[in-house]
């Protein structure tokens, strides 16, 4: 998944729109078929869909693993997002903090 505000015009596929409301996207990911998505449908579309994709056989399971996904996906955002800035000791502490959380969550 890219965030378009961060990879620029030059990155974004051809048709830009949400896929559940054509509004302007706020991410994409491309794969085999381009999927971009704004903020509102990722919130609410693909938490359905995803619940659709699972198996029912093991749900906890999947449910356990799409969450250790997630977190994982947060830790890198806010990471990328502050990879710029020369080292974890300029974050401000909030951030710092975060992502010390996530790195332990993601460790269990």
């Amino acid at each position: 998944m890219a965030r378009i505000e961060e990879n620029g015009p030059d990155f974004l596929p051809r048709d830009s729109s949400c896929f559940g409301c054509g509004e302007r996207s706020t991410a994409f990911w491309a794969g085999r078929m381009d999927v971009c998505v704004c903020f509102r449908c990722a919130i609410t579309i693909l938490p359905r869909l995803i619940a659709d994709a699972v198996p029912a056989v093991g749900l906890q399971t999947w449910a356990d693993r799409l969450s250790s996904e997630f977190w994982r996906a947060i830790a890198l955002r806010v990471e990328r997002r502050h990879r710029s800035r020369s080292n974890r000791s300029d974050l401000e502490p909030s951030v710092r903090q975060l992502l010390e959380s996530l790195e332990e969550r993601l460790s269990d």
